[in-house]
């Protein structure tokens, strides 16, 4: 609790004061990210920011904006005040930028929700990588053509979808019934 503390010894010579200590509790930061078009900011309140793509650190991306040039999900660690606390943003930003050159890598992926298996049709042979709402990787599987979601809990998911070169093709929400 908040207040002004200090300690009373006592012993056999009697009883002594010690100083008196201030204890103030500052709350939590709640960094919220706004997005206009691919720029992405969080207010310049803070002591200090990391952009995070991903679950990854963005090397360099040390301010309270940050402009992306690629598709993921974004976050913010901040911290403030002098006692360095921190807080992450509980809302990450999905961004898709158009990473595509050709229209002939059209991706569907089917049921959306689904319970167990993820069905994916593409006009090339395509990799996935399936994370969660904090950037965290959860499956990856090469040359996928289904999915077996069967070990990831009930929840919101973002499947990416790139193609053999690694080039984005695809990033869709799929909900896990």
């Amino acid at each position: 609790n908040m207040g002004n503390y200090y300690v009373i010894l006592t012993n056999s010579f009697g009883s002594a004061t010690s100083n008196t200590v201030a204890l103030t509790v500052t709350s939590a930061p709640a960094p919220v990210i706004t997005q206009a078009g691919m720029v992405l900011s969080t207010a310049a309140t803070f002591t200090s920011y990391q952009w995070i793509k991903n679950g990854t650190n963005i090397t360099g991306a040390t301010t309270n904006s940050y402009t992306a040039t690629t598709s993921g999900i974004y976050n913010v660690k901040v911290s403030w005040a002098t006692n360095a606390c921190t807080d992450t943003s509980h809302t990450p930003k999905h961004l898709g930028v158009n990473d595509v050159n050709s229209t002939d890598k059209n991706v569907s992926i089917y049921p959306n929700p689904s319970k167990s298996i993820l069905n994916i049709i593409a006009s090339v042979p395509v990799n996935i990588t399936i994370k969660d709402l904090t950037g965290r990787t959860m499956i990856t599987q090469n040359e996928a053509k289904t999915v077996d979601i069967n070990s990831l809990s009930m929840g919101i998911y973002f499947i990416f979808v790139t193609d053999k070169e690694d080039n984005l093709l695809s990033i869709e929400k799929i909900v896990k019934e």
